[in-house]
């Protein structure tokens, strides 16, 4: 009997090893790409402050399956930054209160060492002013904000400044 031509010496046809390639390719990037999956911000540390809300109006909630108002956003935002800066005689104002599409699962506010979702992202964007300062949070549509540092001690930019978070 004379050897099949397509068959190497070792007995796997050239088209197998292929499609065996092809299989593991494919479960390589089902990985991948479900590790990405995993959302948009980093799981908090336990060390931060969960946001409360000091307004009767009800805020934002996780197992919400409605997306909150913009102004519902707002004010756990303003909360959560009366909560880190503590007394003071200046009211905290929204500046800006908005839904929005972000490039990817970072909301505008990517951290250094953190993996993203790379895909478009809905969201809000809050702006909030104290005196001559000013502080960015963004949310996902779940709508509970987090503070995007900007290196400052207080986490905010003077009034004016643009508004974009810290490299570090």
């Amino acid at each position: 009997m004379r050897p099949d031509p397509t068959v190497p010496r070792g007995g796997v046809p050239a088209r197998a090893r292929r499609a065996v390639r092809l299989v593991a390719a494919a479960a390589c990037a089902g990985a991948l790409l479900a590790g990405c999956a995993g959302g948009g911000r980093p799981s908090p540390s336990p060390t931060t402050p969960a946001p409360t809300s000091a307004s009767p109006t009800p805020g934002p909630t996780q197992g919400s399956t409605v997306p909150p108002e913009p102004a519902a956003v707002a004010d756990a935002a303003v909360a959560d930054l009366a909560n880190r800066l503590g007394g003071g005689t200046e009211p905290i104002t929204v500046v800006l209160a908005q839904r929005e599409t972000f490039p990817d699962g970072a909301l505008g506010c990517p951290q250094p060492g953190h993996m993203y979702t790379q895909a478009l992202v809905d969201g809000y964007r809050v702006v909030l002013a104290r005196g001559d300062r000013e502080w960015l949070y963004t949310a996902g549509t779940d709508g509970i904000p987090h503070l995007c540092p900007s290196g400052e001690q207080d986490g905010g930019t003077p009034s004016g400044a643009p508004l974009t978070p810290s490299a570090g």
